[in-house]
């Protein structure tokens, strides 16, 4: 039965919300102190929420333009796979698929990756091409079609970042990240 657990004494189906907020209710669980937050990290707590909303409609709208096959595929593999295609492509120098194969190895499979790629791939977002240097090796390379959703993406994560008052400034960046290194 979804949304409940079997019992493990009777047998009987039980709410996990009812077992969650049994568990909260007890006395000897001390509840978050909101001062033990600095204004930043609740900006960034904010920016996250934010940020989960945008890819959320994201994901739709990608799911509408058949950007990704199945739905139900991880939209963080999605995303990361996007990133590193594009970023290293944009440095010239294209991930190779055993690159990304040992980027993913940690946290997913070969097989995942490799849906993850295929859905790309027959969305016209990617291709597979044999690297010219060496022909045994492939090459993840960016679509002009990926471009349209890579600059929706990327424009809406700098739209959660303004709102949460980030201002790009490499600058101020590195003064502030040698405070915190004192």
């Amino acid at each position: 039965m979804p949304g409940s657990r079997r019992s493990k004494q009777t047998g009987s189906p039980r709410s996990v919300s009812s077992n969650l907020s049994t568990r909260v209710r007890s006395s000897d669980v001390d509840t978050l102190d909101p001062a033990c937050l600095s204004q930043e990290q609740i900006a960034a707590l904010e920016m996250e929420i934010a940020w989960l909303a945008f890819r959320s409609d994201f994901e739709k709208r990608m799911a509408g333009n058949v950007m990704v096959r199945n739905r139900s595929r991880n939209v963080f593999e999605s995303d990361m796979v996007c990133a590193m295609v594009l970023i290293r492509y944009l440095d010239g120098r294209p991930i190779t698929l055993k690159e990304m194969m040992t980027y993913f190895m940690q946290f997913s499979t070969e097989a995942t990756l490799s849906r993850h790629l295929d859905d790309m791939e027959a969305a016209g977002a990617l291709m597979r091409k044999p690297d010219p240097q060496d022909r045994r090796r492939l090459l993840l390379l960016p679509t002009e079609k990926e471009a349209v959703p890579a600059q929706m993406y990327l424009q809406g994560r700098l739209d959660v970042l303004l709102s949460s008052g980030f201002v790009y400034d490499p600058e101020e960046a590195r003064k502030k990240l040698a405070q915190a290194a004192e």
